[in-house]
């Protein structure tokens, strides 16, 4: 950081019109500080872009620490905050669709084969049209816990889109991959609303109505037309586990469908960055931490392995949001340390570390 300077980085977005700059504002051209705005100015639309077109590379603006603070105390900025960027990506549009699909299976005790293929499909465009980190940051967001269901059921169904993509299967199975995904849990619009929505862990007698949920969901989708039959068996064996220990029906290793095994990674993963109301939800480097330390051995190892090597590749080059506000680029993963990337903000390399860290991946909105 350029704190040598008495300057300290933010995220330009924290700035807005109208505004008045309580010191002096900087951005860094060339690596050398310019005067953008003097203190005592109140910001125009004209500054806000001049600002912009300074130097595009770079994510932030530099102020005196008092400065610092008072924008640092501010709400996070409407374009670095959750929903801006789950409306970038579209991620909002398949969860809208992804509730409708539920709801009408709900209604009509059956899956529309051509709904859930056109919905997959979508998803499938989205994956292609952007990078995983910004993906995976719109699973991360925090939901509504009667919400949980639907947005579950989407999360899971663009994980299983990126395991395909990372197995390097074609584009048509990615699409049936996804489809498991998005129908992995529709059983569960047969569970009782307070054991699925219960503000608290499972009780055991709750847990053993829970566990009925993936007989449910094969038995609909059994009776549902024209469905791939690897979708009604994904559902069926999602939480089986290598070593027997799943469930309904106790399955082990390759006796697994694969698609299961999969959407089984899937559904973990979400699990644990999922925010719920009696836990709070985990940041991609911690879960990448969990799943090298081996806490979910009982899932395919070869396809956790695939978590581990490609997620790291999707983090490095991407533009985070810090704790300290400012923007950095990831420019290394440390598979020793997962919890403390390399970040470079503006020039200046560092590892996170307790002080300093990831907040979230940062929609590039600056060079839009």
């Amino acid at each position: 950081m350029k704190h040598h300077l008495g300057l300290y980085p933010i995220a330009m977005e924290y700035l807005s019109e109208g505004m008045l700059a309580e010191g002096n504002i900087y951005c860094y051209v060339d690596n050398k500080p310019v005067l953008m705005v003097p203190q005592g100015t109140y910001l125009t639309e004209q500054t806000m872009e001049k600002m912009k077109k300074a130097d595009i590379t770079f994510r932030n603006i530099y102020v005196p620490k008092a400065f610092y603070q008072t924008l640092h105390s501010l709400e996070l900025p409407d374009s670095l905050n959750q929903e801006h960027l789950e409306k970038q990506i579209g991620y909002q549009v398949s969860k809208q669709q992804t509730t409708k699909l539920i709801h009408d299976v709900a209604r009509t005790g059956t899956v529309s084969a051509a709904q859930t293929k056109l919905l997959a499909k979508g998803i499938l465009q989205k994956l292609d049209s952007t990078t995983a980190a910004l993906v995976l940051q719109c699973i991360n967001g925090k939901n509504k816990v009667d919400e949980y269901f639907y947005t579950h059921s989407t999360n899971v169904a663009f994980l299983n889109g990126l395991m395909a993509k990372w197995l390097r299967i074609s584009p048509d199975e990615t699409s049936l991959v996804i489809a498991c995904g998005l129908l992995h849990d529709i059983g569960k619009i047969k569970t009782p609303t307070e054991i699925l929505y219960a503000p608290r862990a499972l009780l055991e007698d709750e847990f053993e109505v829970m566990k009925q949920h993936p007989i449910h969901s094969y038995e609909i989708l059994q009776c549902s037309p024209s469905l791939h039959p690897s979708i009604p068996l994904a559902a069926r064996h999602h939480h089986e586990r290598m070593n027997g220990t799943g469930y309904p029906d106790g399955l082990s290793a390759d006796a697994i469908p694969y698609y299961a095994r999969i959407t089984a990674v899937s559904d973990v993963y979400d699990a644990m960055v999922s925010q719920r109301c009696y836990k709070n939800a985990c940041s991609p480097f911690e879960i990448l931490e969990q799943l090298s330390e081996g806490k979910f051995s009982d899932l395919d190892y070869t396809l956790t392995q695939v978590f581990l090597d490609n997620m790291p590749l999707e983090l490095v080059g991407q533009s985070v949001l810090l704790s300290n506000g400012a923007i950095g680029v990831v420019r290394y993963v440390d598979p020793q340390n997962w919890m403390c990337p390399i970040v470079d903000v503006d020039g200046t390399v560092f590892a996170c570390d307790d002080q300093i860290f990831c907040i979230s991946v940062a929609f590039d909105t600056v060079a839009e």
